[in-house]
């Protein structure tokens, strides 16, 4: 068994998972691409900005420009973010994956819990309007993305 490094959670695949958390759904992109990754516990709200029109990711990187976060804190958002969005809308991460790929987290709530789902941020479809993008900080100003 490998050795967990300080402030490991454990490796995607297993942390993501129902028991103990909220998360009641992932996909098999998710895991794909971020299940072997470890998950290091990172204690930070991240701030977010509603999408005010349908956007795709290269118009939100445009218009908001979000800094890539860690799966720890997404998870530690999930946990505890209040601004999730929680109407069926998308609650939208950038994290980098196991090979170095840009990649967006799309996070749903669902009557049982969670569903955390990933796509390529070359994927041409939108994200609708009134999801919330998540970031450490967000290097343009303005309320939300018009």
């Amino acid at each position: 068994m490998a050795k967990k490094s300080q402030g490991s959670l454990g490796l995607a695949r297993e942390v993501f998972a129902p028991d103990p958390n909220p998360i009641t759904r992932v996909s098999r992109d998710f895991l794909e691409y971020f299940g072997s990754m470890e998950v290091v516990e990172e204690k930070i709200l991240l701030h977010s900005r509603e999408l005010g029109q349908p956007m795709n990711d290269q118009a939100i990187a445009k218009h908001c420009q979000p800094e890539p976060t860690t799966l720890g804190v997404v998870l530690y958002n999930i946990r505890y973010n209040k601004k999730l969005v929680r109407n069926g809308a998308a609650n939208i991460f950038y994290v980098e994956d196991k090979d170095g790929v840009l990649r967006a987290l799309g996070v749903y709530q669902f009557d049982d819990g969670w569903g955390v789902r990933t796509d390529s941020v070359e994927d041409p479809c939108s994200w609708a309007a009134g999801g919330r993008v998540f970031s450490r900080k967000f290097k343009r100003s303005g309320s939300k993305p018009k």
